[in-house]
């Protein structure tokens, strides 16, 4: 069996003995504008949970518009390496520095 499949039954197996417990448990649950009594605990978290999932939405359906991860070796001009010969640089030729460059004065 696949194991998405046992997890999700086990997650259904919980929240089903979840509602069973708590069947007997109510509250009052207020909006501001209205009070709604006597309301199951399980109801009110499974609007909780479907308000939380509904706020995911726009994030999980926004678009991406960074560039798409370039794939290793892509853009690299494989003739320049060969044309550079031994001892160069990837930039072009090493800099030749003098002495006079190091002068502290």
């Amino acid at each position: 069996m696949p194991w998405k499949l046992i997890l999700f039954l086990a997650a259904l197996v919980v929240a089903t003995v979840f509602i069973g417990v708590n069947l007997d448990n109510r509250c009052d649950v207020n909006l501001l504008v209205r009070t709604f009594k006597d309301v199951p605990v399980f109801v009110s978290l499974l609007f909780a949970y479907l308000a939380g999932a509904l706020s995911v939405v726009p994030f999980f359906l926004k678009r991406d518009r960074r560039a798409p991860p370039r794939q290793l070796g892509e853009g690299v001009d494989r003739s320049a390496k060969k044309a550079r010969g031994k001892g160069a640089s990837r930039h072009g030729e090493p800099e030749r520095y003098s002495s006079r460059d190091y002068s502290i004065d």
